[in-house]
């Protein structure tokens, strides 16, 4: 991960990304790239009430570190039925910033295995669909609980865990503590760190491969690629894709959305719209930078 300090150079208020494992240290008026800046403050509009679902259940059990008690193959597909429900807001968001397909979506599936409100299993203040430590979340713009900007503070997740417990079925109430818990905010935000670190000095095969290099770090990068290609592959397997829909269906033959029969198509068609209440369609009306 990239450890981040905020200091004053030169009279400026710059923000310097050091990468101990790789020896880099870059240096960013923290104020002027536009790609450090949330494009709008978005909340919650209740557009669509949340679905009222009965009767249904996933594949996996969700543990501290994502989904547990499972072989690897009922795993992927476990992850898989959670996941896809934010593909409308990853979609957006890789359009917006040119990123390839799959790019975010695979991210989410590697971070929170698709499990909403999912912390770091080390609890050391990582939060989001897409997970991101306070100082990287800080970095790119985002509001964290109590300002902090710390890269590891178990304080910090210990407070994230207690907020998540009192309002989890209260996603209005989150966002107000944390951007990280705003689906689209994160997104994006993992959106403009990928593409802002495509833009640096190349340390990769390509301009993507690097940005994932700097993020998952030296150590980290070759198992972090290999399981967004595995998870992006998956994504592209129009049988795979089946077999998740049928397990699901077979799994949750009772299931109701809003009192009425559904199936998997309705479930993520029910999430789709539910997305929406984060002000996704503002999002996507909004220029692709707010560039002065």
């Amino acid at each position: 991960m990239i450890f981040t300090m905020f200091t004053v150079l030169y009279g400026k208020n710059v923000s310097v990304l050091i990468t101990p494992e790789i020896g880099e240290v870059c240096e960013e008026t923290f104020s002027g790239h536009y790609l450090f800046h949330k494009p709008a403050n978005l909340g919650y509009l209740e557009f669509t009430k949340a679905p009222q679902i009965e009767n249904m259940c996933f594949l996996g059990d969700e543990g501290k570190y994502g989904l547990a008690n499972c072989d690897g193959h009922t795993r992927t597909v476990g992850i898989f039925m959670r996941a896809l429900r934010f593909e409308n807001i990853t979609t957006a968001v890789e359009e917006k910033y040119g990123l390839p397909k799959y790019t975010l979506l695979a991210m989410l599936m590697q971070e929170c295995n698709g499990i909403n409100y999912l912390p770091n299993g080390r609890n050391d203040g990582g939060i989001g669909l897409i997970h991101m430590q306070p100082a990287l979340a800080s970095q790119f713009g985002l509001k964290t609980y109590e300002g902090c900007q710390d890269l590891v503070c178990f304080n910090h997740g210990n407070e994230l865990r207690l907020l998540i417990t009192e309002y989890l079925t209260s996603p209005e109430m989150l966002i107000h503590f944390d951007d990280r818990f705003h689906p689209v905010l994160n997104i994006d935000a993992a959106g403009r760190m990928l593409k802002y670190y495509s833009e640096l000095k190349c340390i990769g095969k390509d301009a993507w491969d690097s940005a994932h290099k700097r993020y998952a770090g030296k150590y980290n990068y070759k198992q972090y690629t290999t399981n967004l290609r595995y998870f992006q592959a998956h994504l592209a397997d129009s049988t795979f894709l089946k077999e998740v829909e049928d397990r699901f269906n077979e799994l949750n033959p009772d299931l109701k959305i809003n009192g009425e029969p559904a199936d998997f198509k309705a479930f993520i068609a029910a999430n789709n719209e539910y997305n929406k209440n984060f002000e996704l369609d503002k999002y996507k009306d909004l220029f692709v930078s707010n560039r002065p």
